[in-house]
């Protein structure tokens, strides 16, 4: 189940990179999307930031109910990113750099 969901995450973020600048941009306010994996209820968020060098940093951030523990709150978190520099060239975040993100 997390494995699929991860999945999904990774399939998201991987169908931003295709986008322009400006594409990015306009999906700030991205609304949260709500999906279901194997009956387990989860959110699918869309974080794009504007750095001061003119970079985008993107990030896709999921959560998804556990089976276990429900009531406690916990979650599982699926994440994917990466750095459109001011020059529109792809790179991968750092690891660190999702820390704040979980």
């Amino acid at each position: 189940m997390i494995e699929a969901f991860r999945k999904l995450v990774e399939e998201r973020g991987r169908g931003l990179r295709s986008k322009s600048r400006a594409e990015l941009l306009d999906l700030q306010d991205c609304p949260t999307e709500r999906v279901e994996i194997d009956g387990q209820a989860g959110t699918i968020d869309l974080i794009v930031e504007e750095e001061p060098a003119g970079s985008l940093r993107v990030v896709v951030q999921g959560f998804l109910d556990t089976k276990r523990f429900p009531r406690l709150g916990f979650k599982n978190v699926a994440l994917y990113g990466f750095r459109m520099d001011s020059d529109d060239t792809l790179s991968a975040l750092r690891d660190e750099e999702f820390y704040e993100f979980d």
